[in-house]
């Protein structure tokens, strides 16, 4: 299988920069056959009822990719948006 280059679409300032960016304050995450379903969610205050707002199906590989590159930029040691 041809697998896209995932970095080289990310680095591209316009790609990171299109589209909107909504609230959320919540995350749900199911683990699932093949992969995991992120759900963000927000929830204005609390007794109120959490607002689905977004979510977002990866890959086990892509998840944990992700979660590199989360730790990494949570630790300050790469401070970009992508993992170059």
């Amino acid at each position: 299988k041809n697998r896209m280059n995932w970095s080289e679409y990310f680095n591209k300032k316009e790609t990171l920069e299109n589209g909107p960016a909504v609230f959320a304050n919540r995350v749900a995450v199911s683990v699932l056959d093949g992969g995991v379903k992120i759900t963000f969610l927000e929830q204005t205050d609390p007794t109120s009822v959490s607002k689905f707002r977004n979510a977002v199906f990866l890959s086990l590989r892509d998840a944990v990719e992700l979660k590199k590159l989360l730790n990494r930029m949570l630790a300050g040691e790469n401070k970009t948006d992508v993992d170059p």
